[in-house]
């Protein structure tokens, strides 16, 4: 493959990766290994991707400042600034990825990332969580899983009992 096409690829997959803005009280359920960046730090971080992104004006850097104008409208309800977490990148197809987009906002996906902190580009993997979760935290999860489908099946057998 050409050095072009290779550099198409790595894109393409940067925009696959996503990370997420965590609020109070939300914050404390996002595992410590999905944790980029907390605290006064990520206001910080925010704060300089508003400044560098906003002087943009092509339409996907808009689409992108109207999502941080909203993180902006969420930050400045915040009241204890620990509170708040930046994710590490997760692959959309990952099921992590839908349990931290139930508790946070869309932040930005790695090709925005590093075009803000060009810096980080040597250190692309620690910036990106990893596949696997702690043993712990799967089991915890299936564990949790039967058991709210099994009441929820018990419920509707209730139900059509008394009916």
């Amino acid at each position: 493959m050409k050095n072009s096409q290779l550099q198409g690829i790595k894109i393409a997959g940067d925009v696959r990766f996503q990370n997420f803005i965590v609020f109070e009280p939300q914050s404390v359920r996002v595992p410590e290994q999905d944790v980029l960046i907390r605290g006064y730090e990520a206001r910080y971080v925010f704060d300089q991707v508003m400044a560098k992104l906003s002087r943009r004006d092509t339409i996907q850097d808009l689409i992108i400042n109207n999502r941080l104008s909203k993180i902006a409208n969420m930050m400045s309800l915040v009241q204890n600034e620990e509170s708040i977490v930046i994710t590490k990148f997760l692959d959309k197809i990952w099921k992590r990825y839908s349990y931290l987009s139930n508790l946070g906002e869309n932040f930005l996906d790695l090709k925005s990332y590093l075009l803000v902190f060009p810096e980080y580009q040597s250190q692309r993997d620690t910036l990106i969580a990893t596949r696997k979760v702690m043993d712990d935290l799967d089991d915890g999860m299936d564990e949790e899983t039967e058991e709210t489908e099994g009441d929820s099946i018990e419920s509707v057998d209730v139900s059509l009992q008394t009916a």
